[in-house]
C-alpha cells in the first residue's frame, strides 16, 4: 500500500517475499527519500542482496538484486562523494567459501560495477567509509587455517581495484566511523570482549579499548558526541550496552562506565546516533516482552539517563538493525518484522519522540 502526504511524518513499510528477509542499513537520500540494503531469500531458498530506493513516504521507486545464486548478504552502504551508492556485504562462491562483496550503483539505479575480494578462506564485509582521496576503507572479518576470527581492513580505490589490506588476530570488525582525514574508529570484538579500535588511514592500529565487564560482549557501532568524544553501543551481559569513550590518539583508560538497558531476557543494541539536542538514540531488539522479540527504540539524555523507550512488533520476532535521524528530526529504522506469516524487511519512520501517527 502506498503512503500519502498526510502520512509522511510516520509510517511502517514491509518489503520482501515468502522467505526470511532482513534490512541492515538505511539512509535518507538528497531528494528526501530513502535508500536501504538488506538480504532476501529467493524462491530457491538462496539469499540475495537487495537494494531499494524509496520516496519520502517509503514507496518503492526502484530495486535491485545481487548475488551468485548461493547465500549472499547486503550489510551496509554509503552515499559516496559523487552521489553513488557503494554497498558492502558477503558473497558465497561456488566452493562455498565467502568473499567480501562490493557493489557500486548510480543515484538513478544503474549498476556501475560489482567486485569481490578474498582468498583461500572465508572473508566477510561489514562496514565501509570513503577516505578524503575517494578510496574506500572496508572492515569485516577473515580467517586462516589456524585462526578463525581476524579483523579485516581492506582498501580499494573508487573503481573497486584492491590496493592493500591488513588484519588483526582474534578480533572482529562490525562498524567503522571516519573521525577526520587521518583517523578512524572501529567497533567490534576482541577475544570475545566489547572492543573499540583506533586506526590511521592505512589501517595501522594506534589504540585499542576493551570492556572486560562481561565475556561474550561486542561493540556494534560508534558515533561522535557534541563534547568531542563518542558513544559506543552494542550488547553486554545480554543487555543493550552504551559507553562514552574519550577521544584521544591512543584511546586511554579514562572512558566512562557503561550503562545497561533491558529486562529479564535478552536484548541487543545495533545502532546509535546523537541528536542536535545532544540526546542519544539507540535501536536494537528486546525479548523482555510477552511474546517473541520486538524492535527496541531508546532515547536518553547526554549522560545516558532514559527519556523514553518504544517497542514495535507483534507476536513474532522483530529486530531493529540500524537507524538514522531524518531531516525533520524524526527517525528512520530498518530491520525485520513478521508480517502475514513471513519475516520481511521492515522500514519504520517515527517522529522525534518515537511515535507513529494514528
Amino acid at each position: 500500500m502506498d503512503i500519502s502526504d498526510s502520512q509522511a511524518n510516520s509510517f511502517i513499510k514491509y518489503f520482501g517475499g515468502e522467505g526470511e528477509d532482513i534490512g541492515k542499513d538505511v539512509k535518507q537520500t538528497p531528494d528526501g527519500g530513502y535508500a536501504l540494503v538488506g538480504t532476501i531469500t529467493s524462491l530457491e531458498s538462496a539469499k540475495q542482496v537487495v537494494f531499494i530506493k524509496t520516496d519520502e513516504y517509503g514507496n518503492i521507486e526502484w530495486k535491485l538484486f545481487f548475488g551468485e545464486g548461493k547465500d549472499d548478504y547486503g550489510n551496509s552502504f554509503i552515499i559516496d562523494n559523487d552521489g553513488n551508492y557503494v554497498i558492502v556485504g558477503t558473497i558465497t562462491l561456488e566452493d562455498d567459501t565467502t568473499d567480501v562483496y562490493l557493489i557500486k550503483v548510480s543515484a538513478q539505479g544503474s549498476v556501475l560495477w560489482e567486485k569481490n575480494y578474498g582468498g583461500y578462506y572465508n572473508q566477510e564485509g561489514n562496514s565501509l567509509v570513503q577516505k578524503d582521496n575517494n578510496d574506500l576503507y572496508i572492515v569485516g572479518t577473515t580467517e586462516t587455517n589456524v585462526i578463525a576470527n581476524m579483523m579485516l581492513m581492506l582498501f580499494v580505490n573508487s573503481s573497486g581495484d584492491s590496493l592493500s589490506s591488513k588484519t588483526s588476530n582474534y578480533s572482529v570488525a562490525n562498524f567503522i566511523y571516519k573521525l577526520n582525514s587521518t583517523d578512524y574508529i572501529i567497533a567490534g570484538i576482541s577475544n570475545n570482549y566489547f572492543a573499540i579500535f583506533r586506526t590511521n588511514n592505512i589501517g595501522k592500529i594506534s589504540g585499542t579499548k576493551f570492556d572486560y565487564a562481561d565475556l561474550n560482549s561486542f561493540a556494534q557501532v560508534v558515533y561522535p558526541t557534541f563534547d568531542g568524544n563518542f558513544i559506543a553501543a552494542g550488547t553486554s551481559n545480554s543487555d543493550i550496552y552504551i559507553t562514552k569513550i574519550i577521544n584521544s590518539d591512543d584511546l586511554p583508560e579514562d572512558w566512562t562506565s557503561g550503562i545497561y538497558f533491558g529486562g529479564p531476557l535478552q536484548e541487543s543494541g545495533n545502532s546509535v546516533k546523537v541528536t542536535d539536542n545532544d540526546e542519544i538514540i539507540i535501536v536494537g531488539s528486546t525479548r523482555s516482552i510477552e511474546t517473541g522479540a520486538d524492535i527496541y527504540l531508546i532515547k536518553t539524555d547526554s549522560e545516558g539517563n532514559e527519556i523514553f523507550t518504544k517497542t514495535f512488533g507483534g507476536t513474532g520476532n522483530e529486530t531493529g538493525e540500524h537507524l538514522e535521524i531524518t531531516n525533520d528530526g524524526g527517525f528512520i529504522i530498518i530491520g525485520s518484522s513478521k508480517y502475514e506469516g513471513n519475516s520481511m524487511i521492515c522500514l519504520i519512520k517515527t517522529d522525534s519522540e518515537g511515535n507513529l501517527d494514528q
